[in-house]
């Protein structure tokens, strides 16, 4: 079983790279491992040159069994597009490590740390089994989402866009069917269960929580 933690942010063309980096680097040490640095120090800052996008790769600087990268995108020719985000990933097997201890504690600060509009914990294998109907319905990552996860974070703008809802509307609807929802910086912390599932059980989560917020979930038949 192989997990994945997606967090992705919107850059600027004020604030490069080696800025960006540092800042999270920063944040990440302030984590204990097997999340975060634990003061350790990280990863230099890497440097597009003539590429689109620069990697930076964490594997060695996180724990045991927690594999990660850092990409970030060329800062001249930036689009409102998510292919011009920012993005960090980190893959894991839930089975065997503190699953809870990263929805509860980790995720939260992952959130303070990056400023993002979308981020989301769940199976690899769900967004490859969504990605032929995805890629029809959801062309741009910051206009809407195809899944909600059951460890999902949304951005204030992405509420409005996916929804036409402001996050507090989120937390006053969902509420009543998740085990945590809050108002968490620019956006609202969604945690349905943090249990680890399987698809189905995925999916059924995904399939209420559309329900209850009065949309028809991206793909679905009218």
């Amino acid at each position: 079983m192989k997990y994945e933690l997606m967090i992705r942010s919107i850059p600027t063309a004020e604030i490069g790279i080696p800025e960006t980096h540092a800042r999270i680097v920063s944040a990440m040490n302030s984590i204990s491992p097997p999340w975060g640095f634990g003061g350790r120090g990280g990863p230099p800052a890497p440097n597009c040159g003539r590429e689109l996008l620069a990697e930076s790769r964490l594997s060695k600087h996180l724990g045991p069994g927690v594999r990660g990268s850092l990409v970030y995108s060329f800062r001249a020719g930036l689009r409102d597009a998510g292919m011009s985000d920012d993005f960090m990933k980190i893959e894991f097997n839930p089975t065997r490590q503190d699953y809870q201890a990263l929805v509860q504690e980790v995720f939260p600060e992952y959130i303070h740390a990056f400023s993002p509009y979308s981020a989301f914990v769940g199976d690899a294998d769900w967004g490859l089994a969504d990605w032929p109907e995805e890629k029809k319905c959801v062309t741009n990552s910051r206009y809407g989402i195809y899944r909600i996860y059951p460890v999902h974070f949304l951005g204030n703008v992405l509420c409005q866009r996916t929804f036409q809802k402001m996050p507090g509307d989120l937390v006053t609807v969902l509420s009543r069917d998740c085990e945590h929802v809050e108002l968490m910086g620019e956006g609202v912390l969604i945690i349905q269960t943090s249990r680890i599932v399987g698809k189905a059980e995925a999916d059924a989560i995904n399939e209420l929580l559309w329900n209850r917020l009065g949309r028809q979930r991206p793909g679905s038949a009218s």
